[in-house]
Order: C-alpha cells, then sequence, then structure tokens
C-alpha cells in the first residue's frame, strides 16, 4: 500500500521535506556533539526513569494493571462511542496497524455462485408471518467452564451439579449441545449476535469494530425492551463493557457496580452466589419486558471457593469439581430468590456455558467431546414443551433464532445459528478449533481443514471418534460437506463485506 499512497499523495511528501528543512535551518545546519561526563546519580535517574516507562507503556497497553484485563484491542473503542460508525474517531492508525498487523485476513470464498449459495445455505432468519410477538423477559444464564462432563443429567454417573440437574428435567433441553468457541470471550458473541468463533476471537478482530450486527439488544429495543449484562469482573474485562456498548445494550453491572470488596474472590472477581443474588436486585429495577445476560465466573482456575465453604463441596477427582458444585449451590439460591419475584413467571432462561475445561474421561477429550457444553431453556410458565431433545443438536448460536421463534419475533434477522424449534431446518453445528473446520449434522461430524475433508465421524455411536469414515459416507458425506463450505462462504463473504444486517 505504500507506494500506493506515496503516489496518491504526493504533495504531502515534498511538505514532509520541506518541514524537515525548515526543522533544520531552525536548529542550525551544524550539529556538535559533546561528549558528557559520566555523573553516578544522573546514570541511576535515566535508568529508573526507564524502567519506570516501561512498566508505564506495558499497563497502557493492556488497559490495567489487574490479572483480569488484556492488550486493549480495536474493539475497546466501543466503550467509548454510541455507534460503530464512531469507533474510527477513538482508534489512530498506528494502533491500529499494529493490533492487526499479525491477524490472519479471512479470505473471499468463491465456492458457490450467490444463486446456489443462498438455495445451500442462508443465515437470514424470516419470521413466521403468522406468529404473534410475545413480551417475554429473556434472561440468558452462561456458566464459566461448565463442561457437559460435570453434569448428571447429560451422563450415566452422579456429576456434580445436583440443582442444575433437577432444573434441565423441568426444561427444554438437548442431549447434543456444543460451545462455538472454547474461551470466554468466544461465548458472548455466539451467544448474544449468532456469530461464532471462526480464525480469530471476534470481539478482537478487527471485524468486530467495523462490522453492524443484530444482537438480543439492537433487536429488541424497538419492541419496548430493556437490556443489561451482568459479570462479575472488574468492568474492563475481557473487553465485554465495550463489545455491549457496540451492540446496544443499555446497562452493565459489574464488580465497580457490586462495589463490596470483601466478596472478591482474590483473583477475577465477586464471588458467583453473591452476584447472582445482586444480579437479580439490579433486575428488578429494569424496565419489562427486560432482556438480561449473567456470566459467571467463579468455576475459574485456581479453583477456589469461599473459605466458608471449604470442605463443603464434593473434591471429586480434578480442581474444577468443587467449583462447579460451588457455583452450581450459587444457581439454587439464584433461582430460589427469582421464584418470588413478580416477573418470574413471565421470564424465559436460556443456560449455557462458555466452554468446557478440565476432564477426566477418554470421550470428552475428543475434537467433539471438548466442544460439549450443556444448553437447555426453562420457561417456568409451562408453555414450552418440557423433556430432553435425544436427536436434535444445539448450539450457543441458535440461542438467539430459538429464544426470538419461540416469542414469534416478527422482523428477519441474521444469525448463523437455527431455530432449534424449526424441524425443516437441517440439523447442524458449526464450529472451529484447531484450523479445523467441523460441521455436525444428525450423528455425523466433518472436519474440513485448508478446504480438504479430514474426517468423517457418526460421533454418537463412535463417541471416541476411532473410525473415520471419510469417503464412506455416501450422499450424506456429500451433502455435509457442501452445506459446511456454503457457511464457511457465507461467514467469510458477509464478515468482510459488513453484510451481517438483514436487508
Amino acid at each position: 500500500m505504500f507506494s500506493g499512497f506515496a503516489a496518491q499523495y504526493w504533495s504531502y511528501g515534498i511538505l514532509v521535506i520541506a518541514l524537515v528543512a525548515v526543522l533544520i535551518k531552525g536548529y542550525g545546519a551544524e550539529l556538535k556533539l559533546h561528549k558528557p561526563r559520566f555523573k553516578i546519580y544522573s546514570f541511576f535517574t535515566q535508568i529508573g526513569i526507564f524502567v519506570a516507562s516501561i512498566l508505564l507503556i506495558i499497563i497502557a497497553i493492556r488497559g490495567g494493571m489487574g490479572m483480569y484485563t488484556r492488550p486493549i484491542t480495536l474493539s475497546n473503542a466501543g466503550q467509548y462511542c454510541e455507534k460503530p460508525s464512531e469507533m474510527a474517531l477513538v482508534l489512530n492508525t498506528p494502533f491500529s496497524i499494529i493490533r492487526t498487523f499479525s491477524l490472519k485476513d479471512l479470505d473471499k470464498k468463491t465456492y458457490f455462485s450467490d444463486a446456489e449459495l443462498n438455495e445451500i445455505y442462508t443465515p437470514v432468519i424470516l419470521p413466521n408471518k403468522n406468529a404473534v410477538f410475545k413480551k417475554k423477559n429473556i434472561v440468558v444464564l452462561i456458566l464459566e467452564s461448565f463442561g457437559k462432563e460435570y453434569t448428571g443429567a447429560f451422563n450415566d454417573y452422579e456429576g456434580y451439579t445436583p440443582f442444575l440437574d433437577s432444573l434441565i428435567g423441568v426444561s427444554t433441553s438437548f442431549r447434543y449441545s456444543f460451545a462455538n468457541g472454547s474461551k470466554s470471550i468466544d461465548a458472548i458473541p455466539s451467544s448474544i449476535t449468532g456469530v461464532p468463533y471462526v480464525q480469530d476471537h471476534f470481539i478482537l478482530s478487527k471485524y468486530a469494530s467495523r462490522n453492524h450486527l443484530n444482537s438480543f439488544a439492537n433487536l429488541l429495543k424497538p419492541k419496548g425492551y430493556s437490556t443489561a449484562f451482568m459479570h462479575g469482573a472488574p468492568n474492563g474485562s475481557m473487553g465485554f463493557w465495550a463489545f455491549c456498548k457496540q451492540l446496544g445494550f443499555d446497562q452493565y453491572f459489574g464488580y465497580n457496580e457490586f462495589n463490596d470488596e470483601s466478596e472478591f474472590d482474590g483473583t477475577w472477581g465477586i464471588w458467583d452466589e453473591p452476584f447472582l443474588s445482586f444480579s437479580i436486585d439490579k433486575m428488578n429495577g429494569l424496565k419489562q419486558p427486560f432482556y438480561n445476560l449473567i456470566f459467571t465466573l467463579s468455576s475459574h482456575d485456581p479453583f477456589k471457593v469461599p473459605e466458608k465453604y471449604t470442605d463443603y463441596f464434593s473434591k471429586g477427582t480434578l480442581p474444577i469439581h468443587q467449583c462447579v458444585g460451588y457455583t452450581d449451590n450459587a444457581l439454587r439460591k439464584f433461582f430460589e430468590k427469582a421464584k418470588t419475584m413478580p416477573w418470574y413467571e413471565n421470564t424465559i432462561f436460556a443456560i449455557t456455558a462458555d466452554h468446557t475445561n478440565q476432564s477426566e474421561f477418554a470421550e470428552y477429550k475428543t475434537e467433539v467431546g471438548f466442544q460439549s457444553i450443556p444448553i437447555f431453556l426453562f420457561d417456568p410458565s409451562g408453555e414450552m414443551e418440557r423433556g430432553m431433545n435425544p436427536t436434535r443438536n444445539i448450539q450457543q448460536i441458535d440461542i438467539l433464532p430459538s429464544v426470538l421463534g419461540f416469542l414469534g419475533f416478527d422482523e428477519p434477522f441474521i444469525s448463523f445459528g437455527k431455530n432449534v424449534f424449526d424441524s425443516t431446518k437441517p440439523n447442524f453445528v458449526f464450529n472451529f478449533k484447531n484450523e479445523t473446520y467441523q460441521y455436525y449434522e444428525d450423528q455425523y461430524v466433518l472436519q474440513l481443514r485448508e478446504d480438504k475433508a479430514i474426517g468423517f465421524y457418526d460421533f454418537r455411536n463412535d463417541i471416541l471418534l476411532k473410525e473415520n469414515l471419510l469417503g464412506k459416507g455416501g450422499e450424506k458425506e456429500k451433502l455435509m460437506l457442501k452445506r459446511l463450505k456454503a457457511t464457511i462462504q457465507q461467514y467469510h463473504n458477509r464478515m468482510l463485506a459488513d453484510n451481517l444486517l438483514a436487508k
């Protein structure tokens, strides 16, 4: 780009040369060099200034001093803007170049013509013309590091989540449920906007700062909803605050708003039990109907629980197990308190995890098992049919279209997920890990790397993925490969063109 800019803006080059000439003339054409005398106090003063400068630079680059911070990126500009289009005013060119220089760009895909592509797969979700929108409250709970492996309801052993198991028993749940990423920062866009992790963490990518997205917040606001995001970590953690503001959330409640150091876990933020109780207090102040997302944090390394709960929960076989038990108990108290609130019966709860964590069993260490998390929907009113669906696949990016579909949302929008209540749509899941795309449909999973299929497995019957059926899957394998490529093409091309809003 440099040579092109040099030719296009040649007049600025002449201006720079002229300014340098003026500087030389102003300071004197002859520069006299003087050999400084060594002074011990000056030496140590300059060393101190150097070390302090390095520390200040690191703090500035990371965006703070705590363990919860990370190097700031383009999307952090959203914290100081009302609209995505204003982010360029906050950003500067050197910072943008530095943060994106090493990132791999998405490349435009041309597997199919536009007409063929939209016939095979489109992320545009069209409303049911006969549906009447029901203005129920929506609460999405994302549980930190809650792999499906830790539950009893999805396995043939007791597990560490007695309350969650009981709640699953009276919810709409799915035997086969998956994450679209492997880090907390991937779960937020997946669960809020229906955009999965592909290649780069979306919140940290340049596409987050320049693309316009559908989300629960901006889709429901015209319907009169108030919206809030709640996370017990300090407010700058992982760029969530900035990203949520960019998506149109009205309010953010975090560590700062909780404002009680005595409940700090010493590492990440406020313990789940007090923060979940605080979340209900804040929901009571929201205008109904409301959409609220709550993200827990206690089931995380270094895997501690509050001192009063030492030896209270089963320590199991892995360090995370007692933390899972603690958060499960915190959820029990959360729902006990929520039941007493007037908005409870008119609320849909969507409960999922951000990703898995420590694993004990071989079936949860495979490429499929590593993505296996609980996802279920709880409707206290009983209007939603209850029970575990033994065949339907669900993923985090399905939460947005499924909840809105159930409520009869009457506007088109874009989500790369599906409405799980619409049986006419393919029973698919899509995720990306280790430079490999995985496309699930019914009981099969197809793996694609560098445009080449490398695996085809019956993941329900071959839980350890020992038998690669590549080339033996017949028409099903061919159809899945075509749909996977169509999904990749839609994702890449729409992301590159900022085409993520329904026309």
